[in-house]
């Protein structure tokens, strides 16, 4: 009986400590998220090793015609695209852009102070928009952020969003998605965007 005792209380003990665990595990996770993300912000863009850079956007469907695709860009400029719904190209394409353009998309993610970004912007404000996810990784770091057009505007969003439209930009895309696909997510863009 004294065992059963015994035993009961343990399991109650255990059970009682199992919240302060778990808490000191977010605790730390935390803490190395945070002390990731300054090493992160910190980048010196001169030690950047370009060879191991990887950058992609896609942006979802909306109640309209918003356009489908995909695209990605490695550290020597190959770019993938991937044509969905409500473009020109259904299907995969590639092309090359050079490798300056690619350190310029670089310089313009660690300017706007990406990787201290949120990894998600879809506190909503309007409905029916798309959905713009970006990401990259530079040397095994990896950052991605989900940016729903409708989501109530913040101070970040006008740069990330001009980074959004720099890749369509770098990468020629509307050769595949189509100017006419192109003005009406960049429309989106600007209609969600604080003035």
């Amino acid at each position: 009986m004294v065992f059963l005792s015994f035993l009961v209380v343990i399991i109650f003990v255990s059970v009682l400590s199992l919240p302060i665990i778990d808490n000191n595990i977010k605790a730390e996770s935390s803490d190395v998220i945070k002390k990731n993300q300054t090493n992160i912000a910190n980048i010196n863009q001169s030690s950047i090793n370009t060879d191991k850079v990887n950058i992609t956007m896609s942006r979802s469907a909306c109640f309209g015609a918003c356009p489908v695709y995909y695209i990605e860009i490695h550290e020597d400029g190959k770019v993938i695209y991937r044509g969905y719904k409500n473009v020109d190209v259904i299907g995969e394409q590639s092309s090359t852009i050079p490798v300056e353009k690619v350190n310029e998309l670089v310089n313009q993610f660690n300017h706007i102070g990406y990787f201290n970004l949120e990894d998600r912007y879809d506190e909503l404000a309007i409905t029916d928009q798309a959905t713009v996810q970006t990401s990259i990784e530079i040397d095994g770091i990896f950052k991605s952020v989900h940016d729903y057009l409708g989501a109530i505007e913040v101070l970040e969003l006008p740069k990330l969003r001009q980074l959004e439209n720099m890749i369509d930009e770098v990468t020629n895309s509307s050769r595949w998605v189509g100017f006419h696909a192109l003005d009406e997510a960049n429309s989106i863009n600007v209609m969600t965007s604080p003035s």
